[in-house]
């Protein structure tokens, strides 16, 4: 699963690093919710404002409002060098939508990745 987020510093200073924490929780048993796909993922380079567009697919049989869609980028090595999210409108049911993430990267993608989530602000339609 990818999740993205955006962090805003106070000045312009370069990050070397950045140390994520996942806190121990509780687990419960649920039903397994079925996920979103991705596909005809493209990265399109620009100077200032670089994005990747696709498709996101739904295997849900109702309609969603505000899906959230994460955009992972990968070098050659496969280490994420960036990413970005935003939230799609609407997805059909068991259909696809297209999407167009903006993308913050240290250097060009070689690989990105999309994931769809359902968050508290998406909407199942009846």
């Amino acid at each position: 699963l990818g999740i993205g987020s955006n962090i805003y510093l106070e000045d312009k200073t370069p990050v070397a690093t950045l140390d994520f924490q996942v806190l121990a929780g509780r687990y419960e048993q649920s039903q397994t919710m079925p996920f979103f796909t991705s596909q005809n993922i493209n990265f399109l380079d620009d100077q200032y404002s670089p994005k990747v567009t696709g498709e996101i697919l739904s295997p849900f049989t109702k309609d969603i409002k505000n899906v959230r869609v994460s955009a992972v980028a990968y070098n050659a090595n496969g280490d994420i060098i960036g990413g970005g999210n935003t939230f799609v409108e609407f997805v059909p049911a068991n259909g696809k939508a297209a999407v167009e993430v903006p993308l913050t990267c240290g250097e060009t993608p070689v690989r990105i990745e999309l994931y769809g989530s359902v968050t508290s602000l998406s909407d199942f339609n009846q």
